[in-house]
């Protein structure tokens, strides 16, 4: 009996050695269609190391059970892949999927250009506008509006004529479509900044679980919003990477 323990002890210890060892891995990165994607960024979340994969999608790195990739490419979503026993394939390597990055583009309509000056001058003057200008009622009296009836000496107050009474209004009116346009943009910036740099990011690529934590890291790691807009899903896990380093060392 003692025997059979000791058996069993030593193939549990075994089985925990080979977990905790690293294994040079060949992997293949590749679309839905199984497709290889050649020259993705594979970064292991571990030691920040990475790799590049070839022409044919392949790459090698050493890993581990409990290993968490990153894998990037311009044109498809970055996935976060957790290597695991199940992730071998039979013949002992290991396949990772991407998928299409979607984007949204404005429609855009397409007409054909007028042959003739005519042509041109006829679908000019005829152009529908999305902000149609209305008439304005200033309620000026006809004969203030004609300049009849205005004394020689004046009113003794400088009078604004109708044309400048116009410009004001409309001035008055772009400068409220220029504020509204400066805060419609604000509010874009804000929810694309939410969506790229959150909590969920940060406890996938950290593992930091408590809240509290994550807001510390956060304000640590201080990324300006230009950045977090403007940088590729690569560049952006790799600051938060470098910055969760940092962050560990000086906890």
């Amino acid at each position: 009996m003692k025997r059979v323990l000791l058996f069993l002890f030593f193939i549990a210890l075994s089985s925990g050695l080979v977990r905790a060892q690293e294994t040079i891995i060949e992997g293949q990165i590749v679309n839905l269609d199984h497709r290889p994607i050649a020259y993705a960024h594979v970064i292991l979340l571990r030691n920040l190391t990475g790799t590049v994969s070839d022409s044919a999608g392949r790459f090698s790195m050493s890993l581990k059970y409990g290993d968490t990739l990153i894998i990037s490419h311009i044109g498809y979503a970055t996935r976060v892949y957790s290597f695991n026993e199940s992730s071998l394939l039979y013949d002992h390597r290991l396949e990772i999927v991407l998928l299409d990055k979607i984007y949204e583009l404005k429609e855009v309509v397409i007409t054909t250009f007028p042959k003739t000056w005519e042509e041109f001058k006829y679908a000019f003057e005829n152009l529908k506008t999305d902000d149609e200008v209305q008439p304005a009622d200033l309620h000026l009296d006809k004969e203030i509006m004609t300049g009849n009836n205005i004394p020689k000496g004046g009113f003794g107050v400088t009078m604004n004529g109708p044309i400048t009474a116009l410009y004001n209004m409309f001035s008055r009116e772009a400068k409220s479509k220029r504020k509204l346009a400066i805060l419609q943009e604000n509010d874009r910036r804000t929810k694309t900044i939410g969506q790229r740099y959150n909590y969920d990011l940060i406890k996938r690529l950290t593992g930091i679980t408590q809240q509290e934590t994550i807001e510390k890291f956060m304000e640590f790691c201080h990324l300006s919003d230009e950045f977090i807009l403007h940088s590729s899903d690569y560049d952006l896990y790799l600051a938060i990477l470098e910055c969760y380093r940092e962050f560990c060392q000086k906890s």
